[in-house]
């Protein structure tokens, strides 16, 4: 295998629950219930918004950057992107996920946070 290769790795899925998603940001947990954050650089990430709510969504827990509709997902490819300087973008391991909701609280569904990174083994 060349040293040039990237394996495509994925982090544990996180996810919310819809009784914990409120009018405050509250972070994304692991399946076990526990607070967790990214454990790499984050190359690719999907959230699927399956409540019945639309929510929005925060990296920093303070400022909202996407509002996804009840039962839609959003994808972002962060490493399709360049910089000038030749790298590509990514959010930086140890990042974490918010969500609250838009006025109205769902009463049905949870939220899911897939993580792709990448590894050279």
């Amino acid at each position: 295998m060349s040293s040039l290769n990237i394996i495509a790795r994925y982090e544990a899925l996180k996810t919310l629950g819809f009784a914990a998603i409120g009018a405050a940001f509250t972070g994304v947990v692991d399946m076990a219930g526990n607070p967790t954050a990214a454990s790499h650089p984050i190359r690719i990430y999907t959230i699927l918004n399956r409540t019945d709510a639309d929510l929005q969504f925060s990296v920093d827990g303070i400022d909202p950057f996407i509002l996804i509709p009840n039962g839609q997902s959003y994808t972002e490819d962060l490493c399709g992107n360049l910089t000038l300087q030749g790298g590509s973008f990514m959010l930086p391991e140890g990042s974490r996920l918010y969500v609250k909701h838009n006025g109205v609280a769902p009463t049905s569904g949870a939220i899911y946070w897939t993580i792709c990174y990448g590894s050279s083994n």
